[in-house]
C-alpha cells in the first residue's frame, strides 16, 4: 500500500509541475503580448506627434511668408524626406502618410490649390499676396556658397560661380 501511495504522489508532482510550466507559459506569452502592444502604441504616438509637427511648422512658414513685407518672397521649407501627400485645397492644409490618419489644419492666408507628394523640399513663394506651394526647390534662391548653379541668382543680379555663364566660373 505504501508503494501504491508513492507513484500516486509521484503521479500528482508531474501533474502539478505540468500546470506550472503550462501556466507560467501562459503568462509569458500575455506579457510579452501586452509590452508589444504598449510599444506599437507609443511608436505610434510618436509618429502621430511629429507629423502634427510637420504640419504646424509649415503652417508657420507658410505665415512668415505671407507676413513679409515684400511681395517677391521664398522659402524653402525642408520635409526631411517624408513618404506624404500634401494637398491644399480652399485654405486647408492637409497631409496624408500611408496608413495613418491625414493631419489637416487650416490657413487664413490666401493661398492657391496644391498637390504635393514625397518631395524633400517645398518651396513656399508669395507673389501679388498670393501663396503658393511647389515640390522642390525654389529657383529664385540665391546661394553661391554650394556646389550647385542657382539661376535665380540672376534675378538678384548675383553671379553664382558654379554657373557656366557666370564670370571667373570654374566650370
Amino acid at each position: 500500500m505504501v508503494a501504491h501511495s508513492r507513484i500516486t504522489r509521484k503521479g500528482a508532482s508531474v501533474t502539478v509541475e505540468s500546470v506550472l510550466f503550462i501556466g507560467g507559459l501562459i503568462a509569458s506569452i500575455l506579457f510579452f503580448a501586452s509590452f508589444y502592444n504598449l510599444a506599437i502604441y507609443q511608436i505610434g504616438n510618436v509618429f502621430s506627434t511629429s507629423e502634427k509637427a510637420f504640419a504646424g511648422d509649415l503652417k508657420s512658414k507658410i505665415s512668415m511668408v505671407y507676413s513679409s513685407k515684400q511681395d517677391n518672397v521664398e522659402y524653402m521649407f525642408d520635409t526631411s524626406a517624408r513618404t506624404y501627400r500634401l494637398t491644399v485645397d480652399e485654405r486647408r492644409l492637409s497631409i496624408k502618410y500611408p496608413a495613418r490618419e491625414p493631419v489637416s489644419v487650416l490657413l487664413s492666408q490666401d493661398i492657391q490649390d496644391a498637390d504635393i507628394e514625397n518631395s524633400e523640399k517645398i518651396c513656399i513663394r508669395k507673389t501679388g499676396g498670393i501663396i503658393e506651394l511647389k515640390g522642390g526647390r525654389c529657383l529664385r534662391i540665391c546661394n553661391i556658397n554650394d556646389d550647385i548653379c542657382d539661376k535665380g541668382c540672376r534675378l538678384f543680379d548675383v553671379c553664382d560661380p558654379k554657373c557656366k555663364d557666370c564670370e571667373g566660373s570654374d566650370v
